[in-house]
């Protein structure tokens, strides 16, 4: 399973806020493409809100949506049946976080080495 780097800083995020942490997308400025892989993987889960927001669809053209509202909810860490496929998905996933995290570290000391202080 390949994450982006936009999934990946979405996933670190998303982890920090705890269970239970209602949000829509636009609070942390995620894509739709974002939202979808962290829902089917798992980390988050439709609250049933929506809200009306302005989608900006491309380069200042927007449209009017219904949007969800999402809270965070770890289904792997949450569910207490554990099954052998289960296990073996949260395990990948904890091995893939680690290596998205680390991604991530080695492209903000790139950018620091370029000259981008933060």
């Amino acid at each position: 399973m390949s994450t982006s780097i936009n999934t990946a800083t979405a996933i670190v995020i998303i982890k920090s806020l705890g269970n239970g942490t209602r949000f829509y997308a636009s609070d942390f400025g995620f894509s739709g493409g974002t939202v979808h892989g962290l829902d089917v993987n798992g980390y988050i889960r439709k609250t049933g809100n929506t809200k009306k927001y302005m989608v900006n669809i491309y380069d200042n053209h927007f449209i009017e949506a219904e949007v969800y509202e999402w809270e965070v909810f770890d289904k792997y860490e949450m569910d207490t049946e554990p099954t052998r496929w289960k296990e073996y998905y949260k395990e990948r996933r904890i091995a893939e976080f680690k290596e998205n995290a680390e991604k991530i570290i080695t492209a903000a000391k790139i950018l620091k080495k370029m000259g981008y202080e933060f």
